[in-house]
């Protein structure tokens, strides 16, 4: 009876709900190794505090346990995510077979667990076994150790240690101290003001590869005899951490920080580049090609300075590109990002935030039949490097200063590719007009 016992306990509080993310661990799963004992220890307590209590428990701890997964992937504080639950009205979730197919595999799961958990009260009932108490946290320490052995290297952006002990302290926001920038590192951020105008572009999940023939050969795209001839070039890696939000406060004010906080206006100790130039007589202006609800842009990129913004719904074009993040493509994005360089007037700031790198990233035929989201990646990224070599070179644009940064690392699902990039920095490129004319 003991082994019967113990055998539907491990099916019901081990494998069953943990089924999902044994799956995503074949490439790559956030460690879990709280949220494991915490379901072995309901299965234990189900019937001392009975179904009433013990269902909303689960389906709770099943709830946080797949938003702090996703939050781990994504680089992305658990309280901020919370916070952030409405974005994903703006997904096409369709699109994508495989968040389709976890998502009905996590729904099944806890279905499974509940089911076979009602079962065995049945049973319990007329057999009175005993707990399997000893067995039951056995199987949770094996599971645990599996889970550290398979996943502790290969979080971006959070620190990669246990699910939930992360993230109770991440639910307390008390982050917003100063940390190093792009901006600031390439003296991009010291230059500004001198009348010369300023592009910074952050380039989606454009990460550091480990390989550094691949960051020269990436780079290479962008900077070649022509540009160093009439620009100062200097590339560098600056740290980061969480997604893409957070990338653009690190570049525009320099903070660590969540855009939450800027909603309702400008932290008190807070210092934004947007702002600063604005003062100058600057003009500010934003462009990116999704929507202007996601992560609230249109509330809180005003906050920190811009004046203007473009965003999906400012642009009439039919052509969009992307899967999961459907939006205007780059290369359209470009030509109103050089519109923006030539407009006539004094000197501006102009901010672009790419979108078609966004993970996930449909197959392009430069890639051939090598099915990798780094070849789609890195195509999507030069596309834009050459994009920006061409601003750069025109003669009809007005002398200026160049940032091209990443926000993050690409958040591969595949534990091969995630591993080619490094885990805490980006990469950055910055031209500085050697002469006042062009």
């Amino acid at each position: 009876m003991l082994r019967d016992n113990t055998l539907r306990f491990a099916l019901t509080w081990v494998v069953l709900p943990n089924l999902p993310y044994v799956v995503l661990s074949i490439e790559y799963c956030p460690v879990r190794t709280s949220v494991i004992l915490l379901y072995v220890m309901i299965g234990l307590t189900w019937s001392i505090i009975g179904p009433l209590a013990a269902v909303p428990l689960f389906l709770a701890t099943a709830a946080i346990d797949a938003i702090a997964a996703l939050s781990k992937i994504f680089g992305i504080p658990m309280w901020e995510m919370l916070g952030s639950v409405g974005n994903v009205v703006h997904l096409h979730l369709g699109s994508h077979w495989p968040y389709l197919g976890l998502g009905t595999l996590a729904a099944a799961s806890a279905g499974g667990t509940l089911a076979l958990a009602f079962s065995g009260m049945q049973a319990r009932r007329r057999h009175r076994p005993v707990q399997p108490i000893l067995p039951a946290m056995a199987m949770a320490f094996v599971a645990i150790g599996a889970d550290v052995a398979a996943n502790r290297e290969l979080t971006y952006g959070l620190k990669p240690l246990g699910l939930l002990s992360d993230h109770v302290t991440a639910l307390r926001p008390d982050i917003g101290g100063a940390v190093a920038s792009a901006t600031g590192l390439s003296g991009i951020e010291a230059a500004a003001g001198s009348g010369r105008t300023v592009l910074v572009v952050m380039v989606e999940a454009l990460g550091q590869f480990r390989d550094d023939a691949l960051n020269r050969r990436l780079a290479g795209v962008m900077v070649d005899e022509a540009i160093s001839e009439r620009y100062e070039v200097s590339t560098g890696t600056v740290p980061f951490n969480g997604s893409t939000t957070a990338g653009e406060l690190r570049e525009m004010c320099q903070r660590d920080d969540s855009y939450l906080h800027f909603r309702a206006g400008l932290p008190e100790d807070a210092s934004c580049l947007p702002l600063r130039l604005g003062r100058q007589g600057y003009e500010t202006v934003a462009l990116h090609g999704f929507t202007n609800q996601f992560f609230d842009r249109r509330t809180w990129y005003p906050v920190i300075g811009f004046q203007r913004m473009v965003f999906l719904e400012d642009v009439d074009d039919g052509r969009y590109c992307g899967n999961l993040f459907e939006g205007h493509c780059d290369d359209r994005m470009l030509g109103l990002v050089r519109a923006e360089l030539a407009r006539p007037g004094g000197p501006r700031l102009v901010y672009w935030l790419t979108l078609d790198s966004h993970y996930p990233v449909p197959q392009p035929a430069e890639c051939g039949e090598e099915r990798s989201q780094s070849c789609s990646m890195m195509t999507k990224w030069a596309e834009v490097l050459a994009g920006i070599r061409e601003l750069a070179l025109d003669p009809g644009l007005p002398p200026m200063d160049i940032l091209v940064v990443g926000d993050h690392a690409p958040p591969m699902f595949k534990r091969s590719e995630r591993g080619l990039f490094h885990r805490d920095v980006v990469p950055w490129i910055a031209l500085k007009a050697k002469s006042a004319t062009p």
